[in-house]
């Protein structure tokens, strides 16, 4: 049986409200929960537009967390879905974990490639710090 579209949306957003809220375990165990009923659900759950969401939603927690190691984990695992050919938000998120990383060339090589898709563009909504790096650092 498929999980009804409205029911995983009203999930995610409960999720992100506990984020908000500072509510991180809290959080993490709807989005976890929601990814389990998603595998059980669907052959294919990369196919499903919402994992990519639910994926960049786990990886914000981390990150917010300073867990760069797990949110590397999901800033990859998001690879693995459909990602429209423009989408640059990807490649600035792995970005972002590899400087807090310390991993300045991994970290300039998503830059690059965010910046060929959407030039300047491509880093906006992200602290400008990242913007900033890659710039410092382009060669």
């Amino acid at each position: 049986m498929t999980i009804p579209y409205e029911m995983i949306v009203e999930r995610i957003e409960k999720g992100n409200s506990l984020h908000e809220q500072g509510k991180n375990k809290e959080s993490l165990d709807i989005y976890f929960s929601v990814l389990d009923d998603l595998r059980n659900s669907y052959e294919n759950i990369y196919d499903i537009d919402e994992t990519r969401w639910l994926i960049r939603c786990i990886y914000n927690v981390y990150f917010s967390l300073k867990d760069y190691i797990s949110a590397e984990k999901w800033a990859k695992e998001v690879f693995n879905c459909k990602i429209p050919y423009k989408a640059t938000s990807e490649l600035i998120n792995l970005g972002k974990v590899y400087v807090e990383l310390g991993l300045e060339n991994e970290a300039m090589e998503q830059f690059e490639k965010a910046y060929q898709k959407g030039k300047i563009r491509a880093f906006q909504g992200f602290d400008k710090k990242h913007l900033q790096f890659y710039l410092s650092h382009k060669k």
